[in-house]
């Protein structure tokens, strides 16, 4: 947004604490139809509120598969759709009770057995190919002596993150500590520089 993190430096410089509370997306998959700010942007305290239409164009790390601020499009639930700026952390979370959203949720892919195949894998990095072989399956197979078949199965898992989506920073100078639930530190640094750059 422009002019704002000029601003929230000046303020910053003069002494002031700024609290951020995120408010996160109620669907999984769909459109914000609207997001009434009015009444949470008059609550005591509340310096700015940011969002996916004000907020400019915001960078995104290798890792991170959905954009930071969700709107119009939500890609997963709780993605982040608002950011209220206020001086103390009680009136920042007071005021992102105040904004008041509608959605229109949209059909999402959540059969992972179905989907398994319609994705070609990627690699997790050089050196590591998503798909490899070794040798002939089916001559061997063939020219066994003695050949055994059978099909095992286990459920369709996905990663369930036990990061929420609610790190905390602070910053001193030209100097920022963000501190965070998650497991992939040196990843998390890189994105948060690249998403604030």
């Amino acid at each position: 947004m422009e002019g704002v993190p000029e601003s929230l430096a000046q303020l910053k410089r003069a002494g002031f604490y700024l609290i951020v509370v995120t408010n996160q997306a109620g669907i999984a998959k769909g459109l914000i139809e609207s997001m009434e700010l009015a009444t949470a942007r008059a609550a005591p305290g509340v310096i700015t509120i940011v969002t996916a239409r004000n907020a400019g164009k915001l960078g995104q790390g290798k890792f991170n598969t959905a954009k930071l601020l969700g709107g119009p499009n939500i890609e997963h639930y709780h993605q982040a759709i608002a950011l209220v700026v206020a001086k103390t952390f009680e009136q920042a979370r007071a005021a992102a009770e105040l904004v008041h959203v509608k959605y229109s949720s949209r059909a999402g892919e959540y059969d992972l057995a179905a989907a398994k195949y319609a994705i070609e894998p990627k690699s997790m990095g050089p050196g590591d190919p998503s798909d490899s072989s070794y040798g002939n399956f089916d001559d061997a197979y063939t020219a066994a002596p003695v050949r055994f078949e059978a099909t095992y199965t286990t459920p369709d898992q996905s990663h369930a993150m036990m990061e929420p989506h609610a790190p905390t920073a602070s910053w001193h100078g030209d100097r920022r500590t963000v501190w965070t639930s998650a497991w992939r530190e040196g990843g998390e640094e890189n994105d948060v520089n690249v998403a604030i750059a």
